[in-house]
């Protein structure tokens, strides 16, 4: 699942929550990315892969985008990225 906003997109890899044949096909990463151009702004690795989508909220003036992670051999939990 994605969420988009009026520029960017944001992305990240599923985790092997639902297992999987092959052990290695899952990722961690998660991206922004432009939506005019389609490409990467910005990246970072989580602890292991999405298992839904982002959301976005603002606090106190600071915009957040909370993503669920998880695995089979990781417990679910959100993970918060601030927003520059």
């Amino acid at each position: 699942m994605a969420l988009v906003t009026a520029t960017l997109l944001f992305i990240g890899e599923g985790g092997n929550v639902f297992g999987g044949i092959q052990p290695n096909m899952w990722g961690s990463a998660f991206r922004a990315y432009d939506k005019a151009t389609g490409n990467v702004l910005w990246e970072t690795n989580l602890p292991t892969g999405t298992t839904g989508g982002p959301m976005t909220y603002l606090h106190e003036g600071a915009q957040y985008i909370v993503v669920p992670i998880g695995g089979e051999d990781y417990p679910a939990e959100w993970v918060a990225l601030g927003l520059p």
